[in-house]
């Protein structure tokens, strides 16, 4: 899981330095945040027990949806705090 956020990343980083990521940015953030909740659910994790993965997810979301960080690994280290 974490490998995907580091591809994730990758992939906006890349985007971003060739010019097209301010265009696809935010549709790859929507896609990639609830593929991950997603993935997370199919798991088990429950966000509503714990409220510090709700808020970790939430925020992560929240930054990530920024144009100007999403060239940032901010889905690499929300994934990898959620999973330890």
């Amino acid at each position: 899981m974490i490998i995907s956020a580091l591809c994730v990343d990758g992939a906006q980083a890349l985007l971003t330095v060739l010019g097209i990521g301010l265009v696809l940015g935010p549709i790859i953030t929507v896609v990639a945040y609830f593929a991950f909740w997603i993935w997370f659910m199919i798991l088990g994790v429950s966000f509503i027990t714990n409220p510090k993965k709700l808020l970790t997810m939430g925020a992560g979301g929240a930054v990530e949806a920024l144009p100007l960080f999403s060239s940032l690994p901010v889905f690499t280290a929300m994934i990898a705090t959620v999973v330890f």
